[in-house]
């Protein structure tokens, strides 16, 4: 009874189908395209980067202009920064991720320039961005983003105990093959988030586009095959022989006679296919 249910629930999507089994079903085209074209969609528009205007009203038109002009060349700058890092490539490999696992993960390689980040640093905190001056700048830069499938990442040392609090159910580390990296240079994108109680066993995951389709793509591949070999064999077939020696008790070599005849006639047969019968 287990067993059934247990089945039940891993066909009809109902439990984390594991990112070993979710792999295989990359694979599958029909899986493989919910995913790629739902990440191209989401990037295809991609980012618009703007400036603020500035509310000094004492700038005269040529000091506007200037720093409007200051401000363009900034904005271009970061725009080809953003190319060269191929910062788009990363957030749709990110989304396909998201929906082949039910989550993506997009590594953030700041250091010194030309050498690899020392793992005791890994561990310390960025910040968001706004406050990442002393983490970020022009000694220590951006130097790549790269993606990390989930199965290399498991969530550690999150809230579990206080609900009220901001960090509640989100891990502060992540250790990719063991090595501890803070969650300000692991960034972390969930499509679809499952209840809280489910988390843990989701890995911090989302539910999987793929385990959502499941059942649907299962009912269409078992259909496309039911279509296929009703095309393949939609006449019955049979060979006129004398039933009643093949259906006597002990009828002997007539027995094996007729099976061979069947056998033969069951390899070769195809709806576009000859049977050679004897006449009488």
């Amino acid at each position: 009874g287990q067993n059934q249910l247990g089945n039940v629930w891993i066909n009809q999507g109902y439990t984390f189908l594991g990112y070993s089994y979710l792999s295989e079903l990359a694979q599958i085209p029909e899986y493989r395209l919910i995913s790629s074209v739902m990440a191209t969609e989401m990037t295809r528009k991609w980012i618009k980067l703007q400036a603020t205007t500035d509310v000094d009203g004492e700038l005269d038109d040529a000091e506007k202009k200037a720093r409007s002009e200051e401000k363009g060349k900034k904005i271009k700058a970061i725009e080809q920064r953003m190319t060269d890092l191929k910062v788009r490539d990363a957030f749709r490999v990110a989304a396909e991720h998201d929906n082949a696992f039910g989550r993506g993960h997009i590594f953030l390689d700041v250091g010194k320039p030309g050498t690899d980040t020392p793992a005791a640093e890994l561990k310390m905190p960025i910040g968001s961005g706004h406050n990442s001056k002393g983490k970020v700048g022009t000694k220590t830069p951006l130097k790549a983003v790269r993606n990390v499938e989930p199965m290399w990442a498991y969530p550690q040392d999150y809230n579990s105990t206080d609900p009220l609090r901001a960090d509640w159910y989100r891990p502060k580390t992540w250790y990719v093959m063991a090595t501890p990296v803070s969650a300000s240079r692991f960034l972390t994108l969930v499509g679809r988030e499952v209840p809280d109680i489910l988390k843990p066993a989701y890995a911090f995951g989302g539910l999987a586009m793929s385990q959502m389709a499941k059942p649907y793509v299962d009912n269409w591949l078992r259909t496309r095959q039911a279509v296929c070999d009703l095309i393949e064999s939609f006449s019955v077939s049979g060979i006129y022989t004398n039933m009643a020696s093949v259906l006597q008790s002990g009828a002997g070599e007539g027995d094996d006679s007729v099976l061979d005849r069947l056998e033969l006639f069951n390899l070769i047969r195809t709806n576009s296919g000859s049977m050679a019968l004897d006449k009488d």
